[in-house]
């Protein structure tokens, strides 16, 4: 996309079709497996975190879609697969239980969920994240004072607080596509995400240190 050189479009079309497309070699559309624990469980729905990042994938194939590389036909096929992840994310066992974490886990849940909805067509599962779930996920996590109260309990209170705005802050992204507005979003209690940016932000200097105890240097 920035160099207009095709051989990147062509290994990136490449790579994306290994990965969800070609029969012998593709991921199948859910999550089932994830963070198995052999001899006590298959699958737990808090794995489902770890294909958080997906939406920046389906957006880098967004950028190859005018090069050539990618074709129509892979368009229509990868938005299939899509498809059918979003179903299992919603209506399976694993998915529903990854939707009522309290915490960082559950906004990550509605991070990967409303993107996919909206790539997939399904905007009205979009907006329902945007305008119901999310907001009611900053009202339980976010604090007048900007603190993520769920998250400072914890033993790496900074490193799960960052790990809860990210989300939030992905989500008000796709916010920005339906006319939602996460970013000045204000909860009853008095929380937003500006206040939450602005409670951390200090301590992303090394010499303040966040003041409560964390395992990890």
């Amino acid at each position: 996309h920035l160099t207009d050189d095709a051989a990147y479009a062509r290994r990136g079309a490449m790579l994306v079709r290994a990965w969800f497309l070609d029969p012998a070699t593709r991921m199948n559309p859910h999550l089932r497996f994830a963070q198995s624990i052999p001899g006590v469980t298959e699958g737990r729905g808090i794995g489902i975190i770890d294909s958080r990042d997906l939406p920046r994938v389906l957006d880098a194939v967004a950028l190859l879609r005018g090069s050539g590389a990618w074709t129509d036909a892979d368009h229509t096929a990868l938005a299939a697969w899509v498809r059918t992840f979003l179903d299992w994310l919603v209506t399976s066992e694993n998915g529903k239980d990854e939707a009522d974490e309290p915490n960082n886990h559950g906004v990550w849940y509605d991070a990967q969920v409303a993107p996919l909805a909206l790539w997939g067509g399904d905007s009205a599962l979009a907006r329902r994240i945007l305008t119901v779930d999310a907001p009611r996920r900053m009202e339980a996590q976010i604090a007048a004072s900007g603190e993520l109260p769920h998250e400072t309990a914890r033993t790496r209170p900074l490193h799960y607080s960052l790990f809860t705005i990210e989300p939030f802050q992905r989500l008000a992204e796709v916010g920005r596509h339906l006319g939602v507005d996460l970013w000045r979003h204000r909860t009853p209690s008095g929380g937003t995400l500006l206040a939450a940016m602005r409670f951390l932000a200090p301590h992303a200097d090394p010499a303040n240190p966040y003041p409560k105890p964390d395992v990890s240097p």
